[in-house]
């Protein structure tokens, strides 16, 4: 089954017509939590839609800068305390590009450490945010003895030589050049798919969803010259490397 494996139901105002798509499509989707509140609504919604959404819970950057330390503690210890249910742990990372105050980046770092650490003791795939960031985010990552993938990567696509992860793939890359040129740079073992949504949609003003990244793997093989369900094969061979096959069955 090939799995969107980056996006975000509970921010999705149709999402309930995006399962049904899902369904009917028999594709799957990860999706992610960003802080406390979103985290318990994406266990619980994958409760009741097991085999079709899988959960991924952790602490964006964006919300780790707002975190006290008692809450920062409490949620590293639901996290840790629910890893039997999770998939992989994200979204975690960098935003360089939004936050920009110095001592907004040093707690956002911090958090992100905590969580690497997390991730190396829970021994979990990762979900890496690292916008504005790239480059110490891959330099960071070499630091741990972890497995997971960087979400929406928009560096300098040579940065990729540098590390091991997997790389997922967006919607964005229908009208993205440097992804077209970080697709071309990957081997296609270490290439992901993901929509992001509600974002990153191929088009203007209407929400985006998990089941296009049919668009995504067709732009994919169209890049790399593959026949297209032999890069479906392929690419679902990673999902099952990265995250075990017990997830897919």
């Amino acid at each position: 089954m090939l799995v969107d494996v980056h996006c975000h139901l509970h921010l999705m105002r149709k999402h309930r017509e995006a399962l049904e798509k899902l369904k009917a499509e028999k594709i799957g989707c990860i999706t992610h939590g960003l802080d406390p509140s979103s985290n318990r609504y994406v266990l619980e919604l994958c409760k009741k839609e097991r085999g079709v959404v899988y959960p991924s819970i952790g602490i964006h950057p964006r919300y780790a800068v707002n975190l006290s330390e008692e809450e920062l503690e409490k949620e590293l210890t639901f996290i840790e305390e629910n890893s039997r249910e999770i998939i992989c742990i994200g979204e975690i990372g960098l935003d360089y590009y939004r936050i920009t105050d110095k001592d907004n980046r040093r707690k956002e770092k911090e958090v992100f450490l905590k969580l690497l650490e997390l991730a190396e003791k829970l021994e979990k795939p990762i979900s890496v945010h690292s916008r504005g960031a790239e480059e110490e985010v891959i330099e960071t990552l070499g630091s741990y003895d972890l497995e997971g993938f960087l979400h929406c990567f928009t560096g300098d696509p040579k940065l990729s030589l540098k590390t091991d992860f997997y790389f997922s793939i967006p919607t964005l890359i229908l009208r993205n050049g440097k992804l077209r040129e970080l697709v071309n740079i990957l081997e296609t073992e270490r290439i992901l798919l993901e929509t992001d949504s509600p974002y990153l949609s191929p088009w203007r003003r209407i929400e985006n969803s998990p089941v296009n990244i049919k668009l995504v793997l067709a732009e994919v093989s169209q890049i790399k010259g593959l026949d297209l369900n032999h890069l479906k094969k392929r690419i679902e061979e990673n999902q099952s490397r990265i995250f075990g096959d017990e997830w897919f069955k």
